[in-house]
């Protein structure tokens, strides 16, 4: 049971950090006007992601340690 909730930690870090890195690769959404919404889901994502990352990636650094932690604790 452990070593399954220091994998699923694991994974769901290393999804956010992929979600808080979003920023850094793809540009904000253009907008033609201030009311303007999103067009479609992936953008969507995109500005969801870009007023998230530092919560995104510090959660997800922290569960990446904790899981590596746990994973080498219970090897030793």
């Amino acid at each position: 049971m452990n070593k399954t909730l220091s994998l699923l930690a694991l994974l769901v870090g290393i999804v956010l950090i992929g979600f808080g890195a979003l920023p850094s690769m793809f540009p904000y959404p253009f907008s033609d006007s201030p009311n303007s919404g999103p067009s479609n889901t992936w953008e969507l994502v995109l500005m969801i992601a870009y007023d998230q990352w530092l919560f995104s990636l510090l959660i997800g650094f922290g569960l990446c340690v904790f899981a590596v932690y746990s994973i080498r604790q219970r090897r030793d």
